[in-house]
């Protein structure tokens, strides 16, 4: 038996509690036995900090040839534990350095697309988003293309938790010239975010003040 460590993006913790009765199921060890012949054995749940970690037992079939990466890549597409993208296309997405906080994402195209002075097209990516309860993807400008008049038009574009659809980027040429977009070229960037959820208070119990612009004074 062996024992696999998979540090989640899950929110709270009964999600997580969820997630975990989840990958003990028999449904669930049965589907990933047919994919990467490992069977689950038992599953637990830890927190580092507010981090959600399932560390899963399983035994493995000595006629498989997956790799552990393999088999919790597996376990978490199965039990949708983190966020993730899916590509039809050979581009992905692409962090350029460690530190980005945004990635970036090429178009998705048969042929050359003019985009004339003034036109905003949608450009399609070949992106699917698989994203947990809690997280949104924002689509942002590319600093290098708005600097020649290519902007994302509604930036930061919210991509909804509940969406799975492909990614398609609206944008603009605010330039006085004609842009070609070829296959391949970065149009946009991804920033993946935890949101919360606003709640309806009556009026009546609200304490903070009506004061708008400048009345705190200088």
């Amino acid at each position: 038996m062996k024992s696999l460590t998979i540090r989640t993006d899950i929110n709270t913790r009964r999600d997580a509690l969820l997630a975990v009765e989840d990958v003990k199921s028999k449904a669930f060890s049965n589907l990933l036995r047919s994919y990467v012949g490992a069977r689950v054995v038992d599953a637990e749940l830890s927190f580092d900090n507010t981090t959600a970690i399932i560390t899963v037992y399983v035994n493995i079939h000595p006629s498989s040839f997956a790799s552990d990466e393999q088999i919790i890549e597996c376990m978490c597409e199965l039990a949708n534990l983190t966020n993730t993208i899916k590509s039809v296309s050979k581009h992905g997405v692409q962090y350029e350095t460690t530190g980005s906080a945004g990635a970036d994402i090429a178009a998705s195209l048969d042929e050359p697309l003019t985009i004339e002075p003034h036109q905003t097209v949608m450009i399609a990516t070949g992106l699917y988003p698989n994203l947990l309860k809690g997280y949104e993807l924002q689509v942002r400008s590319r600093s290098s293309m708005a600097l020649k008049g290519m902007i994302v038009t509604n930036s930061p574009g919210t991509i909804d938790s509940d969406y799975s659809g492909e990614i398609k980027v609206m944008l603009t040429n605010t330039s006085p010239s004609p842009v070609i977009i070829e296959n391949g070229d970065r149009v946009a960037q991804l920033v993946l975010a935890k949101y919360e959820r606003l709640s309806n208070v009556p009026i009546s119990e609200m304490i903070r003040g009506s004061g708008g612009f400048g009345s705190t004074g200088k």
